[in-house]
């Protein structure tokens, strides 16, 4: 069963006759003013004791907490909740809400269209505004469906999609069709698009001596695990990692019976198999375990690959799309409306594991470095602190003579023997890498959000706060969606993620273990075999496997007959070169070529579809004008 999408159409857009063919709109709401027509609709909808129309895609959490705040009755429906906190907050609703929201509200006595995106962009919002009116929905094909044309591609879009350094979070594949970024709101007032507006953003504060203790983390991450398990059949995704682990353990602790659970196994790849990892995690709580062969399979057959096309509608980056699509089937098939996935947890829990390293640098306190990178690189199991610190000191180091000295010891054990090898940037096009000063954009926009705060919070803020956590999200979403599965993220819980993001940076690593906030709260719950871990599998093999079977000889094309329709926007020479690679078995591709090969493949797919549906680009159509306040 799918899970509906938001759509929202006012002005021109909102004609009932000529949206009857998109399905979701034929039951839709629709109201009709001497100033304006609105037509709505979404998997919840109601009207507030104000009269104002409320659609929305909603998957709220601490729903009783709100009821309390708005004063309105336990049981009530998160639409309710919604409707009552806009009467009663206005703009400011998003306040009182915690969770995934996407909301579009029409008040007819202000006459005002109000969109209101969640904090982390859990649920998408992309729209579409000219001179005959604006169209909203959770995707960019709705959009294109309510306004009748496809808009041009959006080049720089495509550009960072192949290479992926994503600047912008309000850009889609196509010019005219917009996101609205998370934590922002917006305005649509008698043809008129007011600016985004920024509602909600991670803000420094002081956390008090009880919040800072391994119990508050923790006691916030099983309330957000709760929360998570709510309102259906609930289970976890358990790879046997950190992140994972720890929330199967604390629904399992949760839990009156024993906790289903989707794993992964590589039975002809040891190597990628975390086999001893999940046991230990099962061994420990009380599940209902299922096991799923994670080595078979490809993206790129015909019908996967037009099934993921047809879910995400633009060209995406996720290698793990069929391993996500594995487990997500088999819980659906299995009854489950609610998946719990661990997704987040290296961005909330350890988004500045490192910053702290630089800061001691940056401030000369090189003996509490040195004696923090031989615990860190002691932990990891390498012997690589020596060279850690002749970088840093190369970098830092007040004493022009010794790190000058330090330079060149790190040139020579750091150069690479091939200076030009290739970087994230090779597979664009050199033109456009000139003409878009693309290294120069993606420079700017590393440093460009939390500029003014302090490094340690600003750096583990970026990480939470840029592109690519929506991009996830939206993916995420649009994956799962036409299940009519609902994936939930407890580590991006808002309390947990301020208890993370506002500790000090040295708790962050403290011992010189990574994300050691959450190996100190699990500590006594999660076994010490997977609490102490210190590696991750790198899976770029499988995903150089998946691709190697290439059913349709897509990629093996590429390397004597690459399409035309590449052309602009790829550097050839470079999608030819990454071509032969992969099929170069005495020399594994690395990670750089497989992605760049992976992205430039769906952008191809994408490309041909896009042929396929191209529509005459209607003429004479005005852009919107926008009011600044």
């Amino acid at each position: 069963m799918n899970r509906p999408a938001l759509h929202c159409a006012i002005g021109g857009f909102a004609d009932p006759a000529k949206l009857a063919a998109v399905p979701e709109l034929r039951n839709a709401v629709v109201e009709a003013s001497a100033r304006s027509s609105v037509l709505m609709s979404g998997p919840q909808t109601t009207r507030s004791a104000t009269g104002a129309l409320v659609a929305a895609d909603l998957d709220l959490t601490h729903l009783s907490d709100t009821a309390r705040r708005l004063a309105m009755p336990p049981n009530s429906s998160a639409i309710e909740l919604v409707a009552a906190a806009y009467d009663r907050f206005d703009d400011e609703l998003g306040h009182v809400l915690e969770g995934a929201f996407a909301i579009a509200i029409w008040d007819p006595k202000r006459a005002t269209l109000v969109v209101v995106r969640d904090r982390f962009g859990l649920k998408p919002v992309v729209y579409r505004a000219n001179a005959r009116g604006l169209a909203l929905a959770s995707d960019p094909e709705a959009v294109i469906a309510m306004t009748g044309d496809r808009p041009e591609h959006d080049v720089l879009w495509i550009t960072e999609h192949l290479s992926g350094q994503l600047t912008n979070q309000t850009r889609t594949a196509w010019k005219d069709i917009v996101r609205l970024p998370p934590g922002k709101l917006m305005h649509y007032r008698d043809g008129t698009l007011s600016p985004q507006r920024t509602w909600w953003s991670l803000e420094p504060r002081d956390l008090s001596a009880a919040e800072q203790t391994d119990e508050a983390l923790r006691d916030a991450l099983s309330d957000a695990t709760g929360e998570a398990m709510s309102g259906g059949s609930a289970a976890a995704m358990l790879s046997g990692g950190l992140d994972s682990s720890s929330l199967a353990i604390l629904a399992s602790r949760l839990s009156s019976e024993p906790f289903p659970t989707y794993s992964l196994r590589f039975p002809s790849a040891p190597e990628l198999d975390e086999g001893e990892y999940i046991d230990a995690v099962l061994e420990a709580g009380n599940f209902r375990p299922k096991m799923l062969n994670g080595g078979v399979g490809t993206a790129l057959d015909p019908t996967l690959s037009d099934l993921f096309l047809t879910n995400q509608q633009q060209p995406f980056p996720g290698f793990g799309m069929v391993t996500t699509h594995t487990i997500c089937s088999a819980a659906r098939a299995d009854g489950h409306a609610v998946l719990i996935d661990g997704h987040g947890g290296d961005e909330v829990i350890g988004g500045a594991s490192f910053s702290y390293l630089n800061e001691l640098a940056r401030s000369g306190e090189w003996a509490k470095l040195w004696t923090l990178l031989r615990k860190l690189h002691g932990f990891a199991g390498g012997r690589g602190a020596v060279a850690s610190f002749v970088m840093a000191y190369a970098r830092h180091g007040g004493n022009r003579s010794a790190a000058k000295l330090a330079g060149r010891l790190q040139r020579r054990l750091f150069s690479s023997s091939d200076p030009a090898q290739p970087d994230w940037l090779s597979i664009v096009s050199p033109e456009l890498v000139s003409r878009l000063d693309l290294r120069a954009r993606s420079e700017a926009a590393s440093t460009a959000l939390y500029s003014d705060m302090p490094f340690g919070f600003a750096t583990h803020a970026r990480a939470l706060a840029g592109d690519l956590t929506p991009s996830a999200f939206e993916l995420l979403d649009r994956a799962t969606r036409p299940m009519g599965l609902q994936l939930r993220f407890p580590f991006y819980d808002r309390r947990v993620v301020e208890l993370c993001v506002n500790r000090s940076d040295a708790d962050k690593i403290k011992n010189g273990q990574p994300r050691a906030l959450m190996r100190d709260a699990m500590k006594g719950i999660l076994p010490e075999h997977v609490r102490l871990r210190s590696t991750k599998v790198d899976f770029t093999a499988n995903n150089r496997r998946a691709m190697r079977e290439d059913p349709q000889g897509q990629l093996r094309r590429y390397i004597d007959n690459p399409p035309e329709r590449l052309e602009p926007y790829v550097n050839i020479a470079r999608l030819q070169e990454t071509a032969r690679a992969l099929f170069d078995t005495s020399a594994d591709a690395g990670g750089l070529e497989v992605m760049q090969l992976w992205r430039a493949a769906w952008l191809d797919m994408w490309l041909e579809r896009e042929e396929r549906a191209r529509q005459p680009i209607a003429s004479g159509i005005e852009p919107i004008r926008e009011v600044h306040a």
